[in-house]
């Protein structure tokens, strides 16, 4: 089973934004001073003495030896750190929980502004579509007016090039290819209305699941709160009683 410390560890490389935690830093800047005070105790063993050096060096046993309990001690030490700070330990799940909370609400705002685009979007693009409709009426109307002048110009005797020369049949030509001009320029709008409304709701089912992930990840820290507090207290509980034990006497 994990013990509080790794439990707190564990939480604490949950969080997506990766800032640095001050209570963690806190706990690995203490576990630091207590290998300096070692560091500094064994100077002193090997300045008693100077005369007689032989006597005063530690051997590389007791050099080895004391690494050992360095280590040992410091993992000591940065427990007894947690246990006794039992509310800053709390206050370190909380500032994650606090921190995805925070980013499932900036998901929830780009949801909303990415909804509002769509429906800007699809405003535009039916816009578009009704324009569209319009041109393509007026493409038929002008070609239908185009083949009947055409017909009368060439009743009354005039040539298929003095017809294509004809005021009034040049206005309706110019007119058709206004309006085709016009309609193939908005068909390249509406193909870019269509991929941003298809990325925009693809981006929206992305940030869902997103909030979907951080809404576990929050209900997941909240175990891993509850254990790590459980283990820490129930950790000072053994310590109590190791205190109270170890002042009875076997005779």
């Amino acid at each position: 089973m994990q013990n509080g410390i790794t439990r707190l560890y564990n939480a604490i490389w949950y969080t997506q934004v990766g800032r640095a935690l001050e209570q963690k830093d806190l706990d690995k800047e203490n576990a630091e001073n207590t290998q300096d005070l070692f560091a500094e105790e064994l100077n002193n063993r090997e300045n008693i003495q100077p005369s007689k050096r032989g006597h005063s060096l530690l051997s590389k046993s007791e050099v080895l030896h004391d690494s050992k309990v360095n280590s040992k001690t410091s993992g000591i030490v940065t427990q007894k750190i947690l246990i006794d700070n039992l509310d800053a330990v709390r206050q370190v799940f909380e500032d994650i929980i606090n921190d995805k909370r925070n980013n499932i609400q900036r998901y929830k705002q780009a949801i909303g502004h990415l909804i509002a685009l769509v429906e800007q979007k699809k405003n535009s693009l039916k816009s578009i579509i009704d324009d569209l409709d319009k041109l393509e009426q007026m493409k038929m109307a002008v070609t239908a007016e185009s083949k009947n002048i055409s017909l009368e110009l060439k009743e009354s005797g005039l040539s298929d090039s003095e017809i294509e020369q004809h005021p009034d049949y040049a206005r309706c030509i110019n007119s058709f290819n206004d309006f085709d001009s016009t309609v193939n320029e908005k068909n390249v709008r509406v193909d870019e209305l269509e991929q941003d409304i298809e990325r925009a709701k693809q981006d929206i089912e992305y940030h869902k699941s997103n909030i979907t992930q951080l809404h576990r990840d929050v209900e997941k820290i909240k175990t891993e709160q509850s254990e790590a507090i459980a283990d820490l207290i129930t950790a000072r509980e053994k310590g109590k009683i190791n205190e109270v034990l170890s002042d009875i006497k076997v005779e």
